[in-house]
């Protein structure tokens, strides 16, 4: 797929890459999987996980359609990340509760994959939505702002699942 912002895209990549490295990972970038092509893979120890960067929520879309295929080949045995650049809030409401009819939300947590958001200038990768398996990084995953922790473990998450609420009572779902 050709990518809008590729420049943003490769630098999601390192961003990711470097930060699985600090953890401990092998990180291996563009690892073709089935019929995709994977943007950072990281193994450490028996622990894996596949990152797939969306520069937009517009992108995000097909780059879960990536994580899936991965899921595909390697199933549980890994976990798997949607990774964005810092952007509005209000984005990612729309991804994750108004956009193809059926909220994204819903599918992103059936799947188990997480949601990271990585900032190219800072080097920071944080969790939004999901856990790893492996308490390492998911111990780097929580090293944010405590008002950062308790805005989206709280209500961000709440107010997401209020809206899916509301739509499920109006029989949109």
């Amino acid at each position: 797929m050709a990518r809008k912002e590729p420049e943003i895209f490769d630098q999601l990549k390192q961003t990711t890459a470097s930060f699985l490295e600090k953890v401990g990972y092998q990180v291996t970038l563009n690892r073709r999987i089935l019929f995709s092509e994977m943007a950072v893979h990281g193994q450490r120890g028996p622990h894996q996980v596949i990152c797939q960067p969306a520069t937009d929520i517009y992108e995000a879309v097909e780059s879960c359609k990536d994580l899936c295929t991965a899921k595909c080949k390697l199933a549980d045995e890994s976990d798997y990340a949607l990774v964005f650049p810092p952007i509005k809030e209000h984005h990612f409401i729309e991804f994750l509760t108004e956009m193809g009819g059926r909220p994204y939300y819903l599918d992103i947590r059936s799947q188990y994959f997480m949601i990271w958001i990585a900032n190219p200038i800072t080097g920071a990768v944080e969790g939004m939505i999901g856990g790893s398996r492996d308490k390492a990084l998911e111990k780097a995953l929580m090293k944010v702002s405590q008002a950062l922790k308790t805005y989206f473990y709280g209500g961000f998450t709440q107010y997401i699942n209020r809206i899916i609420d509301e739509k499920m009572r109006k029989g949109e779902l």
